[in-house]
């Protein structure tokens, strides 16, 4: 593991040093291309898979420790997205779609999680091999801070309601989720989620004793 993350560092700081200027452009963008090199150190956006607020940011770390001037991020990330988003890029006027600040502000707005989505993804996450302990806890944060932000989590007695909140769903059995499917996501204040909960199960337990008794 430590030889992997050695030669990952090792392979950046030698591109950084390395780096040539291009002078080409992208066709209908007049942008400079992006060098092969840093392409391939470059994350691939997967929508289905990745959140947009944490593939900007580690795009931003990686192009900044390589010294590639902000005004050429937009030509970067045009290669590192699908085509189908890039297109969404391509539509934009022409002083705009060389602007990464609107372009990133469009991305976030566009494919913004939910709260629900950030709490599985920071639950479920897992270190990717190639990538360093300090990339793990920066994704993680990213997640945690995302889960929170759409809840609009901002004092310390509500960040501990909804952990408790998750942990009491951790441990409930799959029917009393689905009876409650509607709002699951949105019982976020324990006490309700416990007095839901003890009257789901006063509801089902004389009914359970029916159907035994048949």
């Amino acid at each position: 593991m430590k030889e992997i993350e050695s030669e990952r560092a090792f392979e950046l700081e030698k591109l950084r040093l390395s780096q040539p200027q291009q002078s080409a452009t992208v066709h209908g963008l007049g942008v400079e291309k992006p060098t092969i090199e840093i392409q391939k150190l470059l994350p691939k956006f997967k929508p289905q898979e990745d959140d947009i607020g944490l593939f900007l940011a580690l795009f931003e770390r990686q192009l900044s420790f390589l010294k590639v001037p902000k005004e050429n991020f937009v030509t970067y990330l045009i290669s590192a997205l699908p085509g189908d988003i890039s297109k969404l890029i391509a539509r934009e006027p022409e002083t705009l779609s060389q602007d990464y600040d609107h372009i990133k502000n469009m991305l976030l707005k566009r494919f913004k999680l939910s709260a629900e989505k950030f709490r599985v993804l920071f639950s479920q996450h897992r270190k990717a091999t190639d990538s360093t302990w300090k990339d793990f806890f920066f994704e993680l944060r990213t997640y945690f801070e995302g889960w929170l932000s759409e809840l609009e989590i901002s004092s310390f007695d509500k960040l501990k309601e909804l952990i408790i909140a998750d942990q009491i769903k951790k441990k409930c059995p799959p029917e009393y989720k689905n009876h409650y499917l509607d709002i699951w996501k949105t019982l976020n204040d324990p006490v309700t989620l416990a007095e839901k909960l003890y009257l789901y199960e006063n509801i089902k337990s004389p009914y359970q004793k029916f159907i035994k008794k048949s």
